[in-house]
């Protein structure tokens, strides 16, 4: 019986010692497989970020071969003034829209429809002047970016693409028309923007176009001034 009961602990043990090879050995290859898996993966982006480079190559040195204009400069101070012109012209709308209904308030003949003129007069007052508020805003603080930008030769990017696309620009960047500002190539193609997803957007409309490597530029290289 002792004899049997050491048997039975040895084959225990050999037994646990099989399973615990079995595991790890199993452990080992799930290991493997993953590492596999991973390195498929990156050469799978790799040869995609290959072939991207390879189109960007090919669009680059079409555009080259077509010309165009350096990225735009957006100068600071006629900004600045185009937002002054706002700022006065919401001055301007407000004090209207008070002397107005100042006017229609004082009038003593008893007139039709006085309460939807008065009320008509008013939303398009502050409708105007709301509208210049936030023009106004927004102009200066480009100015603002744009002043600095210059001042202390921060680096703007530009996204580009080849305007290979029949369609390139046709209908500007917002769907609203064709935009000369927006173009860059001499052919009249070729958008240009400095918002990522403007150029994103500009992909999925003209599917043939290829986005270029971007364009990063220093104003003081290009010369860039506030005036």
């Amino acid at each position: 019986e002792g004899s049997a009961g050491l048997g039975s602990a040895s084959e225990l043990v050999s037994q646990m010692q099989r399973d615990a090879i079995t595991a790890h050995t199993q452990q080992r290859l799930s290991e493997l497989r993953a590492l596999k898996e991973q390195e498929r993966g990156i050469q799978t982006r790799a040869a995609e970020l290959e072939k991207e480079m390879g189109v960007r190559e090919e669009g680059r040195r079409s555009a080259e071969a077509t010309g165009g204009r350096r990225p735009t400069h957006r100068r600071a101070v006629p900004i600045a003034l185009a937002g002054t012109q706002c700022a006065v012209l919401a001055a301007a709308s407000f004090v209207g829209t008070q002397r107005a209904v100042a006017a229609f308030a004082q009038y003593d003949p008893v007139v039709a429809n006085k309460t939807l003129i008065l009320n008509l007069t008013v939303a398009a007052g502050v409708g105007a002047c709301a509208l210049l508020v936030v023009s106004t805003a927004i102009l200066f603080s480009v100015a603002w970016k744009e002043g600095c930008g210059v001042k202390f030769n921060t680096p703007v990017t530009f996204y580009r693409c080849d305007g290979v696309g029949p369609t390139c620009c046709k209908n500007g960047p917002h769907n609203s028309g064709y935009a000369a500002k927006f173009v860059y190539l001499s052919n009249g193609r070729g958008f240009e923007t400095r918002q990522k997803d403007c150029m994103r957007r500009h992909l999925l409309v003209s599917k043939k176009c290829r986005e270029l490597r971007p364009v990063v530029v220093y104003p003081k290289e290009e010369g860039w001034e506030w005036w």
